[in-house]
């Protein structure tokens, strides 16, 4: 390499935001464009996207990176994307190599990780969610076209929201993903939980290769009163319809967003999803949604919890550099 790159995600991925921004990672805070205004593939070599790499090969991290994202915590000094099956895939995985380990801004290789929003609907209406729904937005035609024409190329197609799968549009979208033609390329989710029906969990084998359910407490009236139109029999089921699915073929996650309202239960949530063979996964509450910021006095607490967890825990080095900090603001993270 020519120089020490802390963190790959500038040559590796775009993260489309609800509102049409883009970002290299949905930790940065360094925009690079608008898919209303300009397509992926354009966006990708834009001079904001060049401009993040050269930052990121210069060690100049303070105007596109929190100090206490996740990934820089991690060994990032070199692709954390590993070769797969198909030709197209492994070519431009080589080319990304190639690019990162030569310093290139400009890029031959595309990208692999895609974060999409495919509706800004949700049927829920949690007390420390910052998103505005008040437009109920779906994706464009036009850009989900975009993401489909990176399948060969990609690794991953995260739907975060609103709630994804809310979305008849990504629904068909997984549908109809042929996972032999694009053997390298899976879906992932990030979900309230309410969708998961037979129907929508049986499309998930050899479509998906990770899931993650949210669910803020493992106490029934606390998680009803934190996710108003939530019903705690309804996410079980759902949760449960995903463990117990006979042909799961990809890890599923329970996330915990750590807030006033729960932090005293974080302990018992990570025994919840361990006790059902699934991977415990923290994160902070950022910004001051609705007031569930953590005190200082109960950033101290959950710092101290967080550090006698153990190993298994998802998240949990970037929840730990985030509280270290005292609480930092969230500028930058929009999720």
């Amino acid at each position: 390499m020519t120089a020490a790159v802390r963190c790959t995600a500038p040559w590796e991925g775009l993260h489309v935001l609800y509102d049409g921004r883009v970002k290299c990672c949905s930790w940065s805070m360094a925009d690079l464009g608008r898919t209303g205004d300009t397509a992926l593939a354009d966006i990708w070599n834009g001079q904001p996207a060049r401009d993040v790499r050269r930052q990121m090969l210069d060690g100049q991290l303070g105007a596109i990176c929190p100090t206490w994202c996740p990934r820089l915590y991690r060994d990032s000094d070199k692709p954390r994307v590993t070769h797969g099956v198909a030709d197209a895939f492994n070519r431009n995985v080589d080319r990304m190599e190639a690019e990162i380990s030569a310093g290139a801004t400009r890029l031959r290789s595309l990208p692999v990780d895609f974060r999409v929003f495919p509706t800004s609907r949700c049927n829920l209406r949690c007390i420390m969610c910052g998103q505005s729904k008040s437009d109920g937005s779906d994706w464009s035609t036009a850009l989900q076209s975009q993401v489909i024409g990176f399948y060969p190329y990609a690794r991953s197609i995260l739907g975060v929201g609103g709630e994804p799968l809310l979305s008849a549009s990504f629904l068909a979208m997984i549908r109809d993903f042929e996972p032999d033609r694009f053997p390298d390329c899976r879906f992932r989710v990030i979900t309230n939980g309410t969708p998961l029906t037979a129907e929508v969990v049986a499309m998930m084998p050899r479509r998906f290769d990770h899931v993650a359910i949210s669910i803020d407490s493992v106490q029934p009236h606390r998680l009803e009163a934190i996710r108003p139109g939530l019903r705690w029999a309804q996410l079980i089921s759902g949760i449960d319809r995903v463990l117990d699915h006979p042909q799961r073929d990809f890890p599923v996650q329970l996330a915990f967003t750590v807030m006033r309202a729960n932090y005293d239960e974080i302990g018992q949530f990570v025994d919840f999803a361990r006790e059902r063979g699934a991977q415990p996964a923290l994160y902070p509450v950022l910004n001051t949604w609705h007031g569930q910021q953590l005190s200082e006095e109960q950033r101290i607490h959950v710092l101290t919890l967080l550090r006698s967890l153990g190993d298994g825990v998802a998240n949990l080095e970037g929840c730990v550099a985030y509280y270290s900090e005292g609480t930092p603001p969230g500028a930058g993270h929009d999720c």
